[in-house]
């Protein structure tokens, strides 16, 4: 897509179906301008089939495209239609009708209450958060009879806090479980619910203290271990300086590539880990992982020679370039940032780069370049992506008029209200 400029209304076909399913507030200016019937195939299909790019991250946005549903007098289809489709068509399925249910649509909470089944790859229901939201009390109530009596005949169903929680957010901390202990004595499946709920939160609740590992047994660990390990990122926030020198002492150029990845993850979680001159000859080694990771631990300086490798990268590969810019790009680099930055017919490559310049305008004191933002605004398929730009540009006053008018109707709750009201002014 190429949207740096204000767009042209009315929307062609396809620019309003790429508007709706990344969720643009120009597909709603377009319906609130020219109304929905020309475009009511496109908001059928992103209200029947989920095109969010990562719903658990950005939400589903139900309100939004319930509007717009609304225009298009698409409600009662929706309503009529079956539950099809994978788990997030599903999900977005039970948000919609709770939308349609709380705007005076009956058929919406039956076909609501209907959608309460178990999810075919997950343990949970659909629908349950939903149903708690539109109807509190009766509606926690129907949600752990329906689950009590699914776990009753299927005693490897995990019943979790996540039904009470969402009622206790509205009545406060043990409501809801005072509520079901209530009723458990007169209604069987609530019982059930009762007894497995406890079993999970007692078993959360006396579990043995975890063990926290000594740097050198972590690094003795990296040493030994031939898998890439995840968590080491998270682990190696805890390590000061000092502590981080075991961890370096594993940075050998013949090191096996997972030693080196397991090495760097755990020194990039750091706030401040110290730089080692291998880091730069490990990011051109010929494993992606060991390049990131070493970009993303020297990301963490101001300096002068990682400033300097991250131009020269930036033309062959610009997410890694972008990476080791994250502090040390100086305000006159911002015309070879922009130069580099190329999108992708691949959603995924978009996004990456698309977070590394969002990273880059946050935590870099020198580079102000409002196209940047444009960039990410343009060709992220990321709601946050795309709404932590246009707070940037708000905070400096560097918003054109259009986008402006068009986020205000944006799908991502945030957006609306940043562009709304009033922000203050970036440091």
């Amino acid at each position: 897509m190429n949207m740096q400029g204000a767009p042209a209304y009315p929307l062609d076909r396809n620019s309003f179906r790429e508007a709706v399913e990344l969720g643009l507030g120009r597909a709603y200016v377009h319906v609130s301008r020219f109304g929905a019937h020309d475009v009511r195939d496109e908001i059928l299909e992103a209200a029947t089939t989920c095109k969010v790019y990562d719903a658990q991250s950005e939400g589903l946005s139900a309100d939004w495209l319930a509007d717009l549903c609304m225009a298009a007098d698409l409600v009662p289809e929706i309503v009529r239609r079956p539950p099809t489709g994978d788990y997030w068509d599903r999900e977005l399925r039970s948000a919609l009708l709770k939308e349609f249910a709380s705007r005076g649509y009956p058929d919406a909470r039956v076909a609501l209450y209907a959608s309460c089944v178990q999810s075919e790859h997950y343990m949970d229901f659909h629908g349950c958060r939903e149903i708690i939201e539109l109807d509190g009390e009766a509606g926690l109530l129907f949600v752990a009879r329906t689950q009590g009596m699914h776990a009753t005949d299927h005693p490897e169903f995990w019943i979790g806090e996540g039904e009470i929680a969402c009622f206790d957010e509205v009545h406060g901390d043990g409501a809801g479980l005072a509520v079901l202990r209530g009723h458990a004595p007169r209604d069987p499946g609530i019982a059930a619910y009762v007894r497995r709920l406890e079993q999970t939160i007692t078993r959360e609740g006396a579990g043995p203290p975890v063990r926290t590992h000594s740097v050198e047994e972590i690094a003795e660990s990296i040493a030994k271990d031939d898998r890439v390990r995840i968590g080491l990122r998270f682990a190696g926030r805890r390590a000061t300086t000092e502590e981080l020198r075991p961890i370096l002492g594993l940075l050998d150029a013949s090191a096996a590539p997972q030693v080196l990845e397991n090495s760097l993850r755990y020194l990039s979680g750091a706030d401040a880990p110290p730089t080692h001159p291998i880091m730069f000859s490990l990011l051109r080694h010929a494993e992606a992982g060991v390049r990131h990771h070493a970009a993303e631990t020297l990301a963490h300086h101001v300096d002068a020679r990682i400033r300097e490798e991250g131009l020269a990268m930036l033309g062959a590969d610009a997410d890694l370039g972008l990476t080791l810019l994250r502090r040390s790009a100086r305000a006159e680099d911002a015309a070879a940032i922009l130069a580099a930055l190329q999108p992708s017919a691949d959603a995924d490559a978009n996004h990456a780069i698309a977070r590394d310049v969002v990273e880059l305008l946050e935590r870099n004191l020198f580079v102000r370049e409002p196209r940047l933002a444009l960039f990410v605004y343009a060709h992220s398929p990321c709601k946050v992506c795309r709404g932590e730009a246009v707070m940037w540009l708000l905070q400096r006053n560097a918003c054109p008029d259009w986008l402006r008018d068009e986020a205000r109707h944006d799908a991502l709750q945030q957006t609306r209200e940043a562009c709304s009201g009033r922000l203050p002014s970036a440091p």
